[in-house]
């Protein structure tokens, strides 16, 4: 499943399709043109399904999504500070955003281009007749399985957003106002990844392999119900406890093998990837298509690379380096500070990292190391299209997001020995916890580990801003961003481009604060 896009070309030509007949114009010409790809001949046959769930995947790799917007929208901040020449994250960094702003425009857009292109696959594809049942079953559940994760993130991010669940047949239909509530969106999130789970495979054969499973949709069920009980959401009394219950399938059940991997860094190289610890990944590869480009990355004449490595790398484009209160926060002791970035010996580690033909890393501050190439190949080669997956969504989140839901409901002796699990990890190899702490030590606890844990992976602003006004005030205060005030960034602005070009929504509309 690595090459998205060489399956994509019909299915984006069909793409077209749709988006052109949402123009104002009144009338067409009626000629027919027999060689033309339409609905009515494109959903015949199983490969002309796969390639439109295929088109589904595609946003996740484009320059709105993981090439470059997303990551640098939720890695740079409290983990990183940018530098003068990356100004869209300076920005995001210090919540001197507004709703013009392109980093957040670029991220809106591509959620909605998976939700758009999976309504389009759903709706055809649930019209094929001749399919095999299991087949189309498997292919809508992966198309509800992104749609879902989607509106995930634009509830989460945006709160009442415009709910679309339809293709439109005129350009009318394309103005859909904001939700009524969040809970909308939460919900249908929810039902789309119950739909995912019920119809997806725990795995695939090899030439598949990084399709969404059932226990990806699984593990955002529980996901999702945990962000909803969390304080700074609020929006589900029994959250915690359905947390618990859809985790504890993927850790406990036996119908499926997640496990952690031993070296932490294999998480983070494209020698590991989709390995036991996985349950989603962002596909990427160097081969094939034209290399460099910076843009959408989405479509198929275009390598499928990411440009993490070469954005963040201190010896390419160093766009951003670790903020210094992040690495303050890590025992020296702790292996997964010089797994997370470089940086100068400490009396723990006396002696010098290296990167590629041992060279020396001789800075006094410290640089992203995750998704990074230099420890394997010379800076020289690093051209922006990193073939490394990003890792979504890993077991080791699994663990910790079922110890906080026991936590949360007073099982403290029952959630640290998943904490310890985590902690215990071969090339890490901490002190375990003690049974005997507090639910408020073992809060504190679990919300640290999540820190050192998940440096660099997206996840720390969320985590911080779930976790309720005062947490989130404080957390960023730590991190030197005094800017940040709750009752205004709780929510990202809806993009002004949206409010311009949907004739639902106006001004009045605008996240407070906007």
């Amino acid at each position: 499943m690595k090459n998205y896009h060489n399956l994509l070309n019909t299915a984006l030509a069909l793409l077209f399709i749709f988006f052109t007949s949402c123009e104002k114009e009144e009338s067409f010409l009626s000629t027919v043109n027999p060689n033309q790809v339409t609905t009515e001949t494109f959903f015949n046959t199983v490969t002309d399904a796969t390639n439109a769930v295929n088109a589904v995947y595609a946003p996740l790799q484009s320059g709105n999504m993981y090439h470059n917007s997303y990551f640098s929208m939720f890695d740079v901040g409290i983990e990183m500070k940018p530098n003068s020449n990356m100004p869209g994250s300076w920005h995001i960094s210090t919540f001197s955003f507004i709703s013009t702003d392109e980093t957040i425009t670029k991220v809106w857009r591509g959620l909605y281009q998976i939700i758009t292109r999976a309504n389009y696959a759903i709706a055809n594809i649930e019209k094929m007749e001749k399919l095999e049942t299991s087949v189309k079953n498997r292919l809508l559940g992966e198309a509800h399985f992104l749609r879902g994760w989607a509106y995930f993130e634009l509830a989460f991010h945006w709160g009442r957003v415009p709910l679309v669940l339809d293709v439109p047949e005129t350009s009318d239909e394309t103005n859909i106002p904001r939700s009524e509530n969040e809970l909308m969106i939460y919900e249908q999130a929810i039902n789309d990844l119950l739909f995912a789970k019920d119809n997806l495979p725990v795995s695939y054969a090899a030439t598949d392999v990084g399709r969404a499973t059932k226990g990806a949709a699984i593990g955002y069920l529980g996901k999702i119900n945990l962000y909803m009980a969390s304080p700074g959401v609020n929006l589900k009394s029994n959250g915690y406890q359905e947390a618990e219950s859809y985790l504890n399938q993927l850790i406990n059940s036996g119908e499926f093998a997640y496990d952690l991997m031993d070296n932490y860094i294999d998480n983070f190289t494209w020698f590991f990837e989709n390995n036991e610890e996985s349950l989603f990944e962002v596909q990427y590869t160097n081969v094939g298509g034209n290399t460099g480009y910076w843009g959408d990355h989405d479509n198929a004449g275009v390598a499928e690379g990411t440009n993490r490595a070469r954005t963040f790398g201190y010896l390419t484009w160093f766009n951003a380096y670790m903020n210094p209160a992040y690495i303050s926060r890590f025992a020296d002791e702790d292996p997964r500070l010089r797994y997370t970035a470089y940086g100068p010996p400490t009396p723990a580690h006396p002696e010098p990292m290296k990167i590629y033909n041992d060279v020396e890393y001789n800075r006094t501050d410290w640089c992203a190391r995750k998704y990074e190439r230099y420890d394997y190949i010379p800076a020289s080669q690093e051209n922006g299209d990193s073939p490394i997956n990003f890792r979504v969504l890993r077991f080791a989140d699994v663990l910790l997001m079922y110890a906080e839901a026991l936590i949360e409901q007073d099982k403290v002796s029952e959630a640290i020995p998943f904490i310890n699990r985590v902690r215990q990890r071969p090339t890490v190899n901490l002190p375990e916890l003690p049974l005997t702490l507090s639910k408020e030590e073992a809060r504190t606890a679990l919300r640290n580990e999540r820190l050192w844990e998940f440096g660099l992976e997206q996840i720390r602003m969320k985590d911080a801003i779930r976790w309720g006004a005062d947490f989130a005030e404080n957390e960023f205060d730590i991190s030197g961003i005094e800017a940040f005030d709750f009752n205004t960034h709780r929510y990202f602005p809806i993009p002004q481009q949206e409010i311009d070009y949907n004739l639902a929504i106006d001004d009045s509309d605008q996240n407070p604060g906007y």
